[in-house]
This record gives structure tokens, sequence and C-alpha cells, in this order.
């Protein structure tokens, strides 16, 4: 069988075990490092993350999207005065020192992503017609008194850096740009 030069997959772990999930997640890395190239959508962000090597920004009708979790230059120049910018966001809820002496492995979490404030300051710099949260990652334990953030305290927290259009995403959302601007599609119940 020939080797492809690209492979697409779209949630491959979805529904499997945790045992599964590692072993695709293997297969992947292999595959990758064989000459493949792959182009992963995935929910499993932490999973995802080992095995990324690159983040994508796509530019169709300067719609740009960022894979990064981390401030990048190179996504500022792409992203300035785009129609819309999508970025990751991490954020944990009340006082982040707080909830980090208690559990020290969000930490972890929270250094390999982008805080709403430092999202805030990109999307300042970029000036998009509407900045939209995406993938975004909640560490939290309410079963121990510990919520999740809330998209307002999210929201509060970006305010601290961007004082543009802002909207914090949901899964399967559509946007329309157009001359008139941008603009999220109304969900079909």
């Amino acid at each position: 069988m020939p080797q492809p030069k690209l492979m697409m997959l779209d949630e491959p772990s979805m529904g499997l075990s945790p045992i599964l999930v590692q072993q695709v997640f293997d297969i992947i890395r292999e595959i990758n490092q064989a000459g493949t190239s792959i182009l992963l959508v995935e929910q499993n962000a932490f999973m995802a993350l080992q095995i990324a090597t690159r983040a994508y920004v796509m530019e169709t009708g300067h719609v740009v999207l960022s894979g990064d979790t981390k401030y990048s230059k190179r996504v500022e120049l792409e992203a300035t005065g785009a129609d819309l910018l999508v970025h990751e966001v991490a954020a944990v809820s009340g006082d982040p020192q707080k909830v980090l002496s208690r559990y020290p492995a969000y930490r972890a979490i929270l250094d390999h992503h982008t805080d709403p404030q430092q999202a805030g300051a990109l999307f300042a710099k970029a000036r998009p017609k509407l900045a939209v949260y995406s993938h975004i990652v909640l560490p939290a334990d309410p079963a121990d008194g510990v919520p999740a953030a809330t998209p307002d305290e999210i929201i509060a927290q970006t305010r601290l850096s961007y004082d543009g259009p802002l909207i914090v995403g949901a899964d399967m959302m559509q946007f329309v740009v157009s001359d008139e601007g941008v603009a999220p599609v109304a969900a079909k119940r």
C-alpha cells in the first residue's frame, strides 16, 4: 500500500477506553514518525497535544484559526485584522493561586495553555472583527468544591487585556463571515 502524504483524523479516540485511546495515539505517532503528516481533530486535548508538532492557522477568507496553546508571534501577524480569530484558553474558577496550592497538578495544565489575559493580549494586538474561544480547558473538581470557570469568569479575565468583540464558543458553533461582519449562526434544534 502506498504511504499517504497526509492523514486526516476526526475524533479517533471518541468512545474508546483509556487503554485503546493510548494505543490509537501510539499508532498515530508511529504513522507520523514514518513520514505521514497528520491533521487531527480531537477533543482529548491532553493526548493530542502530546503528539502535536505544530499549530495551524487557516486563512480562508481571512478567517484565522489558531491551534497554538501559547502565544505565537506568527499567529499575531497572521491574525492582524482578521475577520475571525479562534483561540484556545484555559482557566480556573476563583483565585488561581488558591486552586493551584490545593491542586499543584493543575499548574502543568495551565502552563501548557493560554490563560484568558494572555489570549486577550493577543486579541488586542490582532484586533479581529470577532474573537472566539474554542477548546476551553477548565481544570476543576466539583466533587471537592472546585467548580469549573464559567464563561462570565473567562470573559472578565480576558477584559483585563482586551476590550473588543468576544464570544466564549460552544461545540459545533458556526459563524458567517460576510461584508457586514462576523456573526454566530443560531443552532438548529
